[in-house]
């Protein structure tokens, strides 16, 4: 019966999940659906994490371990690391921004894997949280494409490519033909390495703005929310630009500033 009502669902929404709670095989009728293993950390985190996100979309209350919202002090120290970031985006050290594509604007997504960067690209572009259904390309530079508003679209760019040395010029140049400004992803919750550090100033050298956005920030408290941003600061020289798709942090600005950035561009 739950598989019978979920073919009538609207394509991508959030209705039936196979969440495994030990090691098995998933029956045929559900095989197209990704399985979170909720009996390993990382699963259990993700599951929750996709549910977080479709209440939020259906206007249910969520009770929040780090109510960013009604932490005042939090709240002002994000906003204020969210118009920093953007200021320090200099256009005019570019000789020419000129757009890949006539009349189409691109946002190159870019990071690490588990830095939130579908449950971003999805939310941006007012789709529902996709958790289970997966359009990974085995010979593709890239996982998914969203449209947004006026002929602007994201990419996200699959971080096994790009994080790969034997595969990352390819994917470097994919990122230099197809983005005109690229957000590099950060989580709280992963450190920012040697990698990455290494992929970011890679990203540099490509000649195209770079923002570097540090995700999940609600799983952090001020303190260490705080400590976070800064030590991104000193490590690129740049304010990163927090976010947070459960506390619904600055997504909207985003999307303000992609229509504004274009203006930039000839």
């Amino acid at each position: 019966m739950a598989i019978d009502l979920a073919k009538e669902q609207p394509q991508g929404a959030i209705f039936l999940i196979p969440a495994r709670i030990e090691p098995c095989n998933i029956p045929s009728q559900l095989e197209h659906l990704q399985s979170p293993e909720i009996f390993n950390e990382k699963g259990y985190q993700r599951l929750v994490e996709a549910l977080k996100v479709r209440a939020i979309k259906l206007s249910r209350h969520l009770n929040s371990n780090l109510t960013i919202a009604e932490n005042k002090p939090y709240h002002d120290l994000l906003s204020t690391y969210f118009s920093q970031a953007f200021s320090q985006i200099f256009w005019d050290k570019f000789d020419s921004l000129k757009l890949k594509s006539p009349d189409i604007f691109t946002i190159g997504l870019v990071g690490a894997g588990s830095t939130g960067k579908t449950t971003l690209i999805y939310t941006l572009a007012r789709i529902d949280f996709n958790f289970l259904q997966s359009q990974h390309a085995t010979n593709s530079p890239y996982t998914y494409r969203a449209s947004l508003e006026e002929n602007n679209y994201i990419i996200e760019f699959s971080d096994i490519f790009l994080f790969d040395p034997a595969t990352r010029d390819n994917a470097l140049e994919q990122i230099k033909k197809e983005a005109d400004l690229i957000f590099f992803t950060t989580s709280s919750n992963i450190d920012f390495g040697k990698n990455e550090i290494q992929i970011y100033q890679e990203l540099v050298k490509l000649e195209i703005p770079v923002l570097i956005l540090a995700t999940k920030m609600d799983r952090l408290e001020y303190a260490s929310g705080k400590s976070y941003l800064q030590q991104l600061q000193d490590v690129t020289k740049q304010p990163p630009l927090p976010v947070s798709v459960v506390e619904g942090l600055n997504l909207d600005l985003i999307i303000k500033f992609i229509l504004k950035a274009k203006r930039f561009y000839i």
